[in-house]
């Protein structure tokens, strides 16, 4: 890959799909960005081996996306609903009982400060950075800072990975 930002956006990427309502679809190779072309480069040989550092932290990413989505009622079977969709920044939170999870993306090419306003629901919940944002939660406004294309799954439960 050319521009190592396309890792960074194919994570973003497996992170959307995997936390959003339906049953994800990785295509062999996402997870490690397996570059490709027009027919008949539309897609090399899976590699196992000898992965650069991209491949490396996009192989990371994906495994821990399919952890917590595997491991979160709410990234499962939970409602959905949008909490900001204005120019780079998409957030929606989703709930099942008391699994709640909040996924945040930042489209831009900058570090940008992010302040939501939360469901009355999510109140009384206490959530986990998974990516090692900060994040802070008063007044049931959400504020956190994000790295340029990057993106974080606040959950009611931690994972380790």
């Amino acid at each position: 890959m050319k521009n190592p930002i396309g890792y960074k956006k194919l994570s973003a990427l497996t992170a959307f799909i995997a936390t959003i309502p339906g049953i994800p679809v990785i295509y062999y190779g996402d997870e490690i960005g397996i570059a490709g072309g027009a027919d008949p480069d539309n897609r090399r040989p899976m590699r196992f081996e000898g992965l650069n550092i991209g491949e490396q932290e996009t192989l990371f990413y994906a495994k821990k996306i399919m952890s917590i989505r595997k491991n979160s009622l709410s990234l499962i079977y939970g409602n959905f609903i949008f909490l900001n969709k204005k120019g780079d920044i998409l957030a929606f939170c989703r709930k099942f009982f008391k699994d709640a999870s909040i996924v945040i993306f930042n489209k831009s090419s900058k570090i940008t400060s992010i302040d939501i306003k939360l469901p009355e629901e999510y109140t009384e919940l206490q959530f986990n950075s998974n990516f090692n944002s900060k994040f802070s939660i008063k007044n049931n406004i959400l504020s956190i800072e994000l790295e340029h294309h990057s993106f974080e799954i606040l959950t009611t439960n931690s994972f380790e990975n």
